[in-house]
């Protein structure tokens, strides 16, 4: 992989204090995922596609987003970018002059990728107040808020968002919402965002038996790695949350795929969450198997006809018995 350039770098550091960013949304650009098919290509998740592409999961830019937050901002204020943070009153000039909300959303978006997120917060929360029910605003308010900490806030935010825009990001942001869910809790269980329930009889869901969800593997594959897209591209480990949607993840690899190839997501859980650790090579360890019940049911079920038919055979010998003695008798 080639390394990152070094303005690349010392951005990534600076945005290491965004701890929880996920689901950005902007109206002029976008990123492709590595489709093939309509199926999910795992190979490049964790693998350049060329010498000039990062892996879908990248910890760091996938782009110079600085350079792009300061042409949105010579855009919206027609100036060139100052040195050190946007002074607040020229974006409120450009909301003044009913600069376009969606270049203003763009805007603040990139503000919270910089750091900046005081900012980009004023400016969604004022965007908002003008605009509740576009989808984009709502959803970037929401994520905005979960960078600051108001986990409260931004879950309603978030399922508002999907609530007006259920298939955004490939109909992954229920994920988005179950992550806030957990981190609203005392004790959050983070197993519970997907509940892939794979950790009760790992051996079992090797065979792919115990899958129950309503949607095929390889489409819950593609809404994972579209939010784990969005999250490592800013969540440096460890992170407890990342590790655990990897692994689910891996799970889902193991069964809808391959356990060769699940093995490496297994093991970029781990460098996310070293409590992981023991999980994950019992799982790159374990062999398909029916569960225990299955079988001592099996097994029963055997016994309980072999004992059936040793009734009717005695009933049987009775009846002759009785029928040839009742004949002497005549």
């Amino acid at each position: 992989m080639p390394k990152p350039p070094a303005l690349l770098l010392v951005a990534g550091l600076l945005l290491h204090s965004i701890c929880a960013l996920a689901c950005g949304n902007e109206y002029y650009t976008s990123g492709e995922m590595p489709l093939k098919g309509g199926k999910l290509n795992a190979r490049y998740l964790l693998q350049n596609r060329s010498d000039t592409e990062w892996p879908y999961w990248w910890t760091g830019f996938g782009d110079n987003i600085i350079d792009r937050r300061n042409e949105l901002f010579l855009r919206i204020t027609g100036r060139e970018q100052v040195i050190g943070p946007v002074p607040w009153q020229l974006i409120e000039r450009a909301l003044e002059r009913h600069t376009d909300y969606k270049l203003l959303s763009d805007f603040a978006w990139y503000e919270l990728r910089v750091g900046n997120k005081r900012n980009a917060v004023r400016l969604l929360e004022r965007l908002y107040e003008q605009y509740p029910d576009e989808y984009n605003i709502v959803a970037n308010l929401g994520t905005a808020y979960e960078v600051t900490g108001k986990n409260e806030q931004a879950l309603t935010l978030l399922k508002k968002a999907v609530a007006l825009n259920p298939q955004s990001h490939h109909g992954s942001e229920w994920i988005h919402v179950n992550i806030l869910e957990q981190k609203v809790k005392a004790r959050p269980d983070y197993a519970a965002i997907i509940g892939l329930g794979s950790g009760r009889d790992y051996s079992h869901w090797l065979t792919g038996k115990a899958y129950d969800k309503s949607i095929p593997p390889d489409s819950l594959m593609v809404q994972l790695a579209y939010q784990l897209h969005e999250r490592i591209s800013f969540i440096r480990p460890p992170d407890p949350v990342v590790g655990q949607l990897v692994l689910d993840f891996a799970d889902l690899m193991a069964i809808a795929r391959s356990r060769e190839e699940a093995k490496e997501f297994y093991q970029y859980a781990v460098s996310y969450d070293q409590a992981l650790s023991a999980t994950a090579q019992q799982r790159m360890n374990a062999k398909p198997r029916e569960p225990k019940e299955e079988r001592t049911t099996a097994k029963t079920t055997s016994s309980g006809y072999t004992w059936l038919y040793i009734t009717i055979g005695a009933l049987a010998l009775i009846l002759l018995i009785r029928l040839v003695i009742q004949r002497k008798k005549v």
